[in-house]
């Protein structure tokens, strides 16, 4: 089941960092996203000792890419990392209760990582995950956050063959401030879970 945002507006915690705006095109095929145009948006974060959240990365791309991104992932990671997530998380449950808390309050949604249930606030690291069509979040399996322990438990399902492709493709689509990427380098790909 899924809902759309009645507000057309990509939220806030979705916009890109540069721009302060919304993400405007696919990071794969370079189409540009229009009112009915399906993608998904995925940001990285990291909380220094100062308490500053700084994005690591972030990228938009369209449903049609995102077979050819998860693709570089072997059968054998996909499974492992679909039957991880099944295992930790009932998605049903999990919009039928966020919906009725929640409705559309995007921040309730992300505020906390799906699986531990920890605040964002409280993590050094996780990664927003949301869903769109045009500037209408949809509301189902996203949106939500992961924390970075979960992201490492996930990595540790991936094959070395799989773990190359996937930060391959983060190196070829990312490209964050010179100066972040040595302050904070990371080693977790993207995910699209």
């Amino acid at each position: 089941m899924f809902i759309l945002d009645p507000n057309d507006e990509v939220p806030k915690s979705f916009h890109a960092d540069l721009t302060g705006a919304p993400m405007t095109n696919c990071v794969l095929c370079n189409c540009e996203f229009e009112e009915f145009t399906d993608y998904l948006v995925e940001k990285s974060f990291k909380r220094v000792n100062s308490g500053v959240v700084h994005t690591l990365f972030e990228y938009a791309i369209c449903l049609e890419c995102v077979p050819t991104m998860q693709g570089r992932m072997s059968k054998e990671s996909q499974e492992n990392i679909t039957k991880y997530f099944e295992s930790k998380v009932d998605i049903s449950s999990r919009f039928s209760q966020q919906f009725e808390e929640n409705q559309f309050n995007t921040d309730k949604w992300i505020n906390h990582c799906l699986i531990t249930k920890k605040p964002t606030d409280e993590l050094q690291e996780f990664q927003i995950y949301g869903q769109f069509k045009g500037n209408r979040l949809v509301y189902g399996a996203f949106p939500y956050a992961i924390s970075g322990q979960i992201l490492d438990e996930m990595i540790g399902l991936l094959s070395a063959k799989s773990l190359e492709e996937m930060n391959g493709f983060k190196d070829q689509i990312i490209s964050p401030d010179p100066t972040l990427k040595e302050l904070f380098p990371t080693n977790r790909p993207p995910i699209l879970i």
